[in-house]
Formats: structure tokens, C-alpha cells, sequence
């Protein structure tokens, strides 16, 4: 065998390797691609199904008969945040937190204040100085 067929030899292995390198990285390459797609696939099920099941939740989770009443936070942590916020932005003593909070809830022009009027959560004036007469009432009768 001379030089040259050894040469030709030798290109013709290289050749031979490289075809098969990038066949193996095409097939590397294609087999990601469809773990990739599997996986996505899989994962959009999964954000579908939570989807359904957190509609189903929160459908009762709601009373349909007060549409008032309907949750403000489509999830719970949404709800920590606002509420984080709003403990960090009120000043640290005590005193002057609940005089800052007092104050802003005797503001009746408020949407805020009237809206935890209408839920019953705080009372309105006009319950707070029922309360007060029939406190007195009360009193006058014993």
C-alpha cells in the first residue's frame, strides 16, 4: 500500500467520522427538540387543568346572589403583597398607626370607607350613633 492510498484512506475514516458526529448531533439535536416539546405539552395540561380547577374554586368561593362581594385578588399572594404594602407605607408606632388608620376610616367621602360600609365590615355613622342611643336607652332603663 502506498502513501497515498494510506492518505485517501486516512480522508475517507475522517469523512466517516464527521458525517456520523453530525448525524449523532442532529439526532442529539431532534431528540431535545422533542423532549422539549413533550415537556411543553405536558406543562401547558398542567397550566390548563390548575386553570379549571382554580375557576371551579373560586366559583365557590363566591356568592353569586351578592355580586358585591366578589374577591378583589385572584390569588393569594397578590393579597399579601397590597397588604404588605400597605404595613410598610403606615409609620411604625403603634399610637399613630391606629390614629392613622381611624383617621383615614372616619373619612366618610371615601369609595374605600363606603365600601367597607356597605360590606359590614366597619360601621357606619349612622349604625354607630344607633348603637350610642340604645346604649343610653339602656341605661335610662335600669
Amino acid at each position: 500500500m502506498t502513501a497515498a492510498d494510506r492518505k485517501r484512506k486516512q480522508r475517507a475514516n475522517e469523512k466517516a467520522r464527521r458525517v456520523d458526529a453530525r448525524e449523532r448531533q442532529r439526532k442529539s439535536r431532534q431528540k431535545a427538540r422533542d423532549i422539549k416539546t413533550k415537556n411543553r405539552s405536558h406543562r401547558e395540561r398542567n397550566i390548563e387543568r390548575q386553570r379549571k380547577w382554580r375557576a371551579k374554586h373560586m366559583l365557590q368561593l363566591i356568592n353569586l346572589e351578592n355580586p358585591d362581594e366578589l374577591p378583589n385578588f385572584p390569588n393569594k399572594m397578590n393579597k399579601y403583597r397590597a397588604v404588605r404594602k400597605l404595613k410598610e407605607a403606615l409609620p411604625l408606632s403603634p399610637y399613630r398607626r391606629a390614629a392613622t388608620v381611624a383617621a383615614y376610616l372616619s373619612n366618610t367621602k371615601s369609595p374605600s370607607v363606603k365600601k367597607l360600609h356597605d360590606c359590614k365590615i366597619i360601621p357606619s355613622p349612622e349604625e354607630v350613633r344607633d348603637r350610642k342611643l340604645g346604649d343610653a336607652v339602656l341605661r335610662d332603663i335600669k
